[in-house]
């Protein structure tokens, strides 16, 4: 089974150099190198939804999240995050393991 990264999956299309990041901003699950190989993902692509500043389209039109407030109901409900937790299986990170990769570097 192929593990795909979250603008795979989802067709955001928010990496560095498209048009969508040039009008709306690159989306830092494209970027974050902290977490390269977490859950089997390309920098964050399969740990956004522990990532504030993510893009993620709401009603077609990007959002950006600031907040964990803002992403927690969202995320915990989107169906990648479903598909990352069961693709993983015991060797799932949860969002606090994601976050204190993110604290330790």
């Amino acid at each position: 089974m192929e593990k795909l990264n979250c603008w795979e999956v989802m067709k955001c299309g928010f990496l560095p150099g498209t048009k969508k990041a040039k009008k709306y901003g690159t989306c830092i699950a494209t970027v974050e190198k902290r977490l390269d190989g977490v859950n089997s993902g390309t920098n964050g692509g399969r740990a956004c939804w522990a990532l504030i500043g993510t893009l993620c389209p709401e009603h077609g039109i990007p959002k950006k999240q600031n907040t964990y407030s803002q992403k927690l109901k969202r995320c915990i409900q989107c169906k990648f995050y479903e598909l990352v937790a069961v693709q993983e299986g015991a060797d799932f990170k949860n969002t606090r393991e994601i976050v204190d990769i993110l604290e330790s570097q």
